[in-house]
C-alpha cells in the first residue's frame, strides 16, 4: 500500500487525527510527520515572501523525505494558513503510483472530510469518530486499488 499515514494537525501542531495503514510502523510514521514540520514552515514563509496576486494554493506538495535510513517514505503537505491547519500524507515512494494532481485531489477530499466533521454540531476537539475513520479508510481503499 503506497499511503503509509495521514495526519491532521491543529493550530499548535497538535495531532487532531492520525491514521497509519501499518500499525507496526506507526511510531516511525509519527516521527516522519513531525520531522517535516520545519520544512512546511519554511515553504509557507517562502510562499508568503513571493506573494503576488496569485490565488492561494494550500497544496504544498513534496515537503521532505523521512529521516529514517531504511525507508523510502516521502511526505506531502496541505496547509490552510489562516487557521494554521495542516494535513500531512506519508507515501512509500517505492510503491508510489500517484501523480502530483492525484495527490492534490486526495488532499482536497481529506480537507472536505475535515470540514464536514468540524461543521457537525456534535463535533468535539478530536476527529476520532467512527464516521470520520470510515471515510478515511474507504478513501484509502479506493486510492490504493
Amino acid at each position: 500500500m503506497p499511503i503509509k499515514s495521514i495526519c491532521y494537525l491543529g493550530e499548535n501542531d497538535e495531532i487532531l487525527f492520525f491514521y497509519s495503514t501499518e500499525k507496526s510502523d506507526e511510531i516511525s510514521s509519527r516521527f516522519s510527520t513531525y520531522s517535516t514540520l520545519n520544512n512546511i514552515k519554511k515553504i509557507i514563509e517562502e510562499n508568503e515572501k513571493k506573494k503576488n496576486d496569485q490565488k492561494y494554493d494550500p497544496y504544498l506538495g513534496y515537503v521532505g523525505i523521512n529521516l529514517s535510513l531504511f525507508s523510502s517514505y516521502k511526505n506531502y503537505a496541505y496547509a490552510i494558513q489562516i487557521i494554521n491547519f495542516k494535513i500531512i500524507l506519508t507515501i512509500d515512494d517505492n510503491k508510489n503510483m500517484y501523480t502530483d494532481n492525484a495527490i492534490r485531489s486526495l488532499f482536497v477530499k481529506l480537507h472536505q472530510f475535515y470540514s464536514d466533521a468540524v461543521c457537525n454540531p456534535f463535533y468535539t476537539d478530536r476527529l476520532e469518530s467512527e464516521a470520520f475513520l470510515k471515510k478515511i479508510s474507504n478513501l484509502l481503499i479506493l486510492k490504493n486499488k
